[in-house]
């Protein structure tokens, strides 16, 4: 959902005609998604980012936290902005699941 929700905001608000979804995990399982759009940007000093309860950039930073996760945004005004959202793997857990 977080990262279906980063897609969606960059895509109806970034004004770009492009936005690239990157995956990466490591050698011991840790996942890092990124999604990237070179669209208009903003002052994110202007997202209350400590306010719970709400949907967007705020949801999405909840959703990591619950997951035990890190949510970060990097935007400038005409410049574009990346989210990246990075978790660790549960020891155990994702081994569990392959067998």
């Amino acid at each position: 959902m977080t990262v279906r929700e980063a897609l969606y905001i960059s895509m109806q608000h970034s004004g770009s005609d492009r936005v690239d979804l990157h995956l990466q995990i490591s050698g011991d399982g840790d996942v890092t998604i990124s999604v990237t759009d070179e669209g208009c940007g903003f002052v994110s000093s202007s997202i209350d980012m400590g306010k719970t309860g709400h949907y967007g950039l705020v949801g999405m930073r909840e959703r990591m936290q619950r997951l035990g996760g890190r949510f970060e945004l990097i935007t400038e005004v005409g410049a574009g902005t990346t989210v990246r959202l990075l978790l660790h793997r549960a020891k155990g857990r994702m081994r569990a699941q392959r067998d």
